[in-house]
């Protein structure tokens, strides 16, 4: 008993934010046209561009708290880093696979997404754990320094403020930072889900998985 067959290519009907790009033939039947038929490539092309470049900025933020700490790297730090480095690494190689149109590793690539806006959010987690956990210890380093930049002739500090004043604005400013991040990453992620939902699979789009030569 055989199962059901997909639709005829001619028949699937566009998502209603299709492109303006002509469609192919009914006789080129590779997924590699469906796909590129569809707006749904730019919108791969952009979720994975604005997630490398938000996952390279944010990974070196963390590694130069890492390498900022004089008392050795706390391990949360340690671990936010290397969790952004991997989420980076990952959306970069989704980047080049959707510019290769290398429809097998994009097709794996939406279907473990969640794996990897699940990574972003853990590694921001525990970057704002970290800031809050050694408030102290980041205020301590901070004060000694503002203090070494003590202007003996003008009992100016660097910053125009006291050291301790200076530097509880800044842990704050950071904190504040961390947050907003969270935030935009928890939304944006989810965003971009909703993206990766509506790329149909070689299946749905009735073609068999290829992979460009």
């Amino acid at each position: 008993m055989s199962g059901a067959q997909p639709p005829p290519y001619q028949e699937l009907q566009p998502p209603s934010w299709t492109s303006s790009l002509p469609r192919p033939e009914p006789s080129q039947e590779r997924y590699e046209d469906w796909l590129a038929y569809t707006s749904l490539r730019p919108s791969f092309l952009l979720a994975h561009g604005v997630a490398t470049i938000v996952g390279i900025v944010l990974a070196a933020v963390q590694w130069y708290i890492v390498g900022y700490e004089r008392e050795g790297p706390e391990a949360l730090a340690i671990a936010s880093a290397t969790l952004f480095t991997v989420f980076f690494v990952f959306e970069a190689c989704g980047f080049v696979a959707g510019c290769m149109s290398h429809t097998k590793l994009i097709w794996g690539f939406a279907r473990f997404s969640i794996l990897s806006y699940v990574l972003v959010v853990v590694a921001e987690v525990i970057a704002l754990v970290n800031t809050y956990a050694n408030k102290d210890k980041i205020k301590r380093h901070c004060v000694e320094d503002q203090t070494q930049n003590w202007n003996s002739s003008s009992n100016i500090y660097e910053h125009e403020a006291p050291p301790q004043d200076y530097c509880d604005s800044r842990w704050g400013t950071t904190a504040a930072w961390d947050v907003v991040w969270l935030i935009l990453l928890v939304i944006f992620g989810a965003f971009f889900l909703c993206i990766y939902d509506a790329l149909p699979t070689p299946i749905t789009a009735g073609h068999a998985p290829t992979s460009r030569p």
